[in-house]
């Protein structure tokens, strides 16, 4: 009897692809472009991946023999859901066990920039130690608004009122009376000193942040987004003249996340501007974390094909 066959698109913690090679042949192949990955997977039954592979119809009518999709993370806008369906393709994914790690990054970023932590090293780094130009606020001073109350956005918001703060919720379902429930968006900008994204990626979300909402937020708003790059618009920002600070762990095309480039350089405007803090999705990226993510999807693998 034939053995299955899974292809690792991108990198899960090597717990999990040892449990599936007791089962399966197991191939990773990271480092090859689009028309390699529709010329490979004609033969495999499943595909592991995270957010950075398209699984759109051109790559499902490929797939002759896929069974199965495992999405190592949450979100599923790379993922062709409906025409998997068509398709009677399985799409498994983890939306829960990242959401520690994910809220833990982010009031890491909020306190990190409200301190001026990475200002600090910088002119440190040049010789500079003049702290009167460091000057932050105190997090039980600040108004922090919270877009979305999901899994993530509810760990968020508990950790943030430990420190004090005023907490502000823009979402449509009830919420825990310890915070404060925002029904407008715009409402929501013009208050809050911090802003913090917890959306998934949809119609609704699309650039959910334009020029339109920069406009109404405050001077030096801190912005962090840890949910999906196109959740805020990139040019709107960067045309944006307002004293504003956007962080966010997300870029729309992401440069290769798996290894190190060997040819093109990535560009991307938004690594040009000092009041933009980038980091390479990193936010679910703990030993612990990825460790749970990778074993959850192979018992789920092992328990589909």
């Amino acid at each position: 009897m034939f053995k299955k066959k899974i292809l690792v698109l991108e990198n899960i913690q090597d717990a999990g692809i040892e449990l599936l090679k007791k089962k399966f042949i197991v191939i990773k192949k990271f480092e090859i472009n689009r028309k390699k990955q529709l010329n490979l997977i004609k033969n495999f039954d499943a595909i592991i991946i995270k957010s950075t592979v398209k699984v759109n119809k051109e790559f499902i009518d490929k797939a002759k023999n896929l069974k199965v999709i495992a999405r190592a993370g949450t979100g599923l806008d790379n993922i062709d859901i409906k025409y998997c369906k068509k398709k009677k393709i399985k799409v498994i994914n983890t939306p829960s066990l990242n959401s520690n790690a994910v809220a833990d990054f982010t009031v890491m970023q909020i306190l990190c920039l409200v301190r001026n932590a990475y200002k600090a090293q910088s002119m440190i780094k040049n010789n500079d130690f003049r702290r009167d130009l460091l000057l932050g606020r105190d997090m039980g001073c600040l108004k922090i608004g919270i877009i979305g109350f999901g899994n993530v956005g509810r760990k968020v918001a508990k950790r943030l009122k430990s420190f004090g703060s005023q907490i502000y919720v823009f979402e449509q379902k009830k919420i825990n009376k310890n915070f404060k429930k925002v029904k407008s968006l715009d409402r929501l900008i013009k208050i809050s000193d911090v802003l913090s994204l917890h959306v998934p990626l949809n119609a609704s979300t699309f650039n959910m942040i334009s020029f339109k909402q920069l406009k109404k937020m405050k001077n030096k708003v801190l912005i962090v987004n840890t949910s999906r790059a196109n959740i805020v618009d990139a040019k709107s920002i960067l045309k944006s003249k307002k004293k504003i600070i956007y962080a966010t762990d997300l870029l729309d095309k992401e440069p290769p996340l798996d290894f190190k480039p060997k040819f093109k350089k990535y560009k991307n405007k938004l690594l040009r501007k000092e009041n933009i803090i980038i980091t390479p999705h990193m936010a679910a990226s703990t030993l612990d974390t990825q460790k749970k993510i990778s074993m959850h999807l192979s018992k789920e693998l092992i328990s589909q094909l």
